[in-house]
């Protein structure tokens, strides 16, 4: 699936969330050319009714009162994954070892801002494709919010597996790689 609008341009939205000031911000754009040749952005999604969710997911879906709520009124529920491969955090751990915190650490803030550009972008076509035929969609909601259980990240995990090969957990059910995001959204006629 390709995203549309990628590579996210070098503006002033990046520049104010890496906290660059004058001194710094021309060594971060070429930084961010290097991050945007090394970032190989993969995505997946898959739509499965309420009941499939509840079953999949049990016990996570069942012991998160919070998922409850937001997912009160859908019939469906539409899973999404993205991730930006290993590359990107490879080459921020050399520049780290290299002792280039300045580089290491740019390449690792700019790898969350993507992976994050990434799941809005997933997040946007999700909700105008199901809005399409006349669905709404509830917020975004990831593993590790509030009281749904990082746990599930497992399910993600084997759901995905095929088209995402290289996605796996973690001690702590944490992705690697590690600029990888997942996340759910209800979808119904009504809320």
């Amino acid at each position: 699936m390709t995203l549309p609008g990628w590579p996210p341009a070098w503006d002033e939205k990046i520049k104010r969330y890496l906290q660059l000031d004058g001194e710094t911000e021309s060594k971060a754009e070429y930084l961010w050319l290097e991050a945007l040749d090394l970032a190989q952005p993969s995505t997946w999604r898959q739509v499965i009714s309420i009941n499939e969710f509840h079953e999949i997911f049990k016990p996570h879906a069942q012991a998160s009162h919070s998922l409850q709520r937001l997912l009160k009124s859908c019939g469906q529920v539409a899973l999404m994954v993205v991730s930006l491969g290993v590359h990107l955090e490879e080459q921020s751990r050399e520049l780290f070892s290299q002792r280039e915190v300045f580089g290491g650490f740019m390449l690792d803030r700019m790898g969350s801002y993507l992976a994050e550009w990434c799941m809005s972008s997933l997040d946007c076509q999700v909700a105008e494709s199901l809005g399409a035929v006349g669905l709404k969609t509830t917020r975004r909601y990831s593993p590790g919010y509030q009281d749904f259980s990082l746990e599930a990240q497992k399910v993600f995990i084997e759901l995905a597996a095929e088209a995402m090969s290289g996605l796996r957990l973690r001690p702590g059910n944490l992705l690697t790689p590690e600029k990888s995001i997942t996340a759910l959204k209800g979808t119904g006629f009504t809320f």
